[in-house]
């Protein structure tokens, strides 16, 4: 490239500036390091000579080829692969093999050739893109990057492989310029499948490469033996024009054009995956926090109809202790009446029976259930993180690497890991622990009594206790006033009275103390939660924003992309 043109220097600067901007974009933690090397080579490859790649299958002729092109043997000729390297041939005045600086690759050298075609021009020479040894392959598509134009023979006895297709749909993802040719046509017996062959390979180059190429039928062999082949000729002239200075400052400018579309689009699709990814994340969140005050509303849906166990419990308590009062309260046991002890032996036995270990029984059911149920919403919390990964995975494969990835991963595991926590406490009988001390708390600001464990059978002992001290009170002064007629009703309605607001009383401080638990585990969890929410929250709504200015940027670059490819294409050295 004339450096001394001011205006080839002006159209480099522009594009210098576009490729550091376009870097820039790219190192934020958007593209691995694979890709930012082919954006740090289209930069550099501006700088250096124009790259003609040469590449095809193993065994098409490739190095006959160029030998032909060269007007030399300077490279060996043979059926099995017999390169092993890629070759930048530069020109020099004896064959000298050094390594390839740029690329400080141990598969890639540069040789000195002092043949006047490579005059302004480094000319590549790859391994066979289908070669048995892998790593040619690997190489010769990671060459495609680099490329000014790209010379692409396959052969005429085996036109158009599959191998081959592939490799030029990778071509036209990274925008390169192909030459196709056609080697060995002297193989062809008969014009007729010289014109079969030449419209199966236009065919699907157009069909390919979304346009019909430059395409030469040779044979390179013929040409190097007889010195005289039209389709060689006219390939010579058609590289002789192309390689002139206007044709190849414009492929030079549109080289690193190809590469940053390609790069941009790779950018703009994990920007997309990454945004999708968030939205759905953002959805996740949501639906846990739906999903956690359904499951609330369902807990207390629950424990009010499971109450109804214990009201059962004291409602055969009531029942007994009415019947109870009716037989005891009568005049021909009047002197029953003044023997307490007796009384109340009778009124365990016949009323209480075991109704506190009934109730412990059924209070204890009611919190196994909620410990079953919080278990199990947080076990399916846990599980729906585990296969958030797997139900994105097209998404996540997109920004796997990348810094992006990382964080949201940790964030995602450190969000299951609060949810495990969840699972132990319950579990590990923090829940009871908490639940005794507020039951016991409830009980004690109720004015009851003080209790230990869950507070149930203190509780329990000192409604029936004081109910049936203030009962046999109640029989005591009806003794002592002398039973009649009229004192009878009173009394027996007085004692009915006194045990149902007992009984009212026992059921509202146990609804009390159990409905207070489930609020304040409820409230203890939601904040727990929150609290492991919240960073993830922050990541997503940092990231969002991030991306919305990366987005914003790509279109920028695109568009400028696009103006410097079409101001190029019309470019005048």
């Amino acid at each position: 490239m004339n450096l001394l043109n001011p205006r080839v220097l002006e159209r480099l600067n522009l594009h210098r500036a576009f490729l550091g901007d376009l870097r820039e974009v790219l190192s934020a933690g958007l593209s691995p390091e694979n890709e930012m090397r082919d954006a740090r080579a289209a930069a550099t490859g501006l700088e250096q000579s124009f790259l003609l790649v040469v590449a095809g299958e193993f065994n098409s002729g490739k190095s006959s080829l160029l030998n032909a092109l060269l007007g030399g043997e300077a490279l060996l000729e043979g059926v099995t692969p017999t390169t092993d390297k890629v070759q930048i041939l530069v020109h020099g005045q004896r064959d000298l093999v050094t390594p390839y600086e740029p690329l400080q690759d141990a598969f890639v050298v540069r040789r000195e050739l002092p043949f006047t075609f490579l005059e302004g021009v480094a000319l590549v020479d790859t391994p066979g893109t289908n070669a048995v040894i892998r790593q040619h392959q690997i190489i010769t598509e990671g060459f495609l990057p680099r490329a000014d134009l790209l010379l692409f023979l396959t052969s005429a006895d085996r036109p158009f492989s599959e191998s081959e297709r592939q490799f030029l749909t990778l071509a036209k993802a990274w925008s390169r310029k192909v030459v196709m040719v056609v080697n060995k046509v002297d193989l062809l017996e008969t014009q007729a499948d010289f014109d079969t062959v030449y419209e199966f390979v236009k065919q699907n180059a157009l069909a390919t490469l979304g346009e019909t190429p430059p395409m030469f039928m040779v044979s390179a062999r013929r040409f190097k033996r007889e010195h005289h082949d039209t389709g060689f000729e006219a390939l010579e002239q058609h590289l002789r024009q192309v390689l002139g200075e206007q044709s190849r400052v414009r492929l030079k400018l549109l080289s690193p054009l190809g590469v940053a579309s390609q790069l941009l689009t790779r950018a703009e699709a994990r920007v997309r995956a990454s945004q999708d990814l968030l939205a759905a994340d953002t959805k996740l969140l949501a639906d846990i926090e739906n999903e956690f005050e359904q499951h609330q509303a369902d807990l207390k849906t629950q424990l009010e109809a499971q109450l109804n166990s214990v009201y059962a419990v004291l409602d055969g308590v009531q029942k007994r202790g009415e019947l109870f009062i009716d037989d005891t309260l009568r005049v021909s046991k009047t002197l029953q009446l003044l023997n307490s002890d007796k009384i109340r032996g009778r009124f365990e036995r016949e009323v209480v029976i075991d109704a506190p270990q009934q109730l412990e029984r059924r209070v204890s059911d009611i919190i196994d259930r909620f410990l079953e149920r919080n278990v199990k919403f947080w076990n399916d919390t846990v599980q729906l993180l585990s296969t958030r990964g797997q139900a994105d995975e097209t998404r996540a494969a997109l920004v796997r690497g990348a810094q992006f990835d990382y964080d949201r991963q940790g964030l995602l595991e450190r969000l299951g890991s609060a949810a495990t926590a969840e699972i132990q406490r319950f579990e590990g009988g923090e829940f009871a622990r908490q639940l005794a001390t507020d039951a016991s708390s409830a009980v004690v600001q109720g004015g009851l009594t003080s209790v230990g464990g869950l507070g149930l059978g203190a509780l329990l002992a000192g409604v029936f206790g004081t109910l049936l001290a203030d009962f046999t009170g109640i029989l005591l002064g009806a003794a002592v006033a002398g039973v009649g007629f009229l004192i009878l009703p009173r009394k027996r309605a007085q004692a009915k009275t006194e045990l149902s607001s007992k009984i009212t009383q026992t059921r509202e401080r146990l609804a009390e103390v159990l409905l207070r638990e489930h609020a304040l585990e409820g409230e203890r969890a939601q904040g727990r939660l929150r609290d492991a929410i919240a960073p993830f929250t922050r990541f997503i709504r940092a990231e969002t924003e991030r991306f919305a200015v990366t987005q914003n940027n790509l279109d920028q670059l695109k568009s400028r992309a696009s103006t410097l490819k079409a101001e190029v294409e019309s470019f005048e050295v």
